[in-house]
């Protein structure tokens, strides 16, 4: 039919972003998930028709600092140093083959 479908889910885990010095903990960048969604279709031989939506569920950025230094990392406990949505982005495309 010359359709085709990707649905892609990546997560992302907690990791290091800035290395604290002396009595400056690590700053570390918290877990969240991203889907992206992505359709073409082919019209004809030569010309092709995509879509797509990147981060679909628009999770936040987080990124904490382990404040009391119990090695345990929640927004309750310790200091949120960013958080903020990336936004979901949308794309429309049109291509032809020579």
């Amino acid at each position: 039919t010359g359709l085709q479908i990707n649905a892609l889910y990546n997560v992302v885990g907690k990791s290091i972003i800035f290395v604290g010095f002396e009595d400056y903990p690590d700053l570390y960048l918290m877990p969240r998930g991203i889907f992206d969604l992505t359709l073409s279709k082919r019209l004809g031989q030569n010309f092709e028709l995509r879509a797509g939506v990147s981060d679909i569920l628009n999770q936040s950025v987080l990124i904490l600092q382990d404040g009391n230094g119990d090695d345990e990392f929640n927004r309750n406990d310790d200091q949120i140093i960013q958080n903020y949505k990336p936004g979901t982005v949308y794309s429309l495309g049109f291509s032809f083959r020579l």
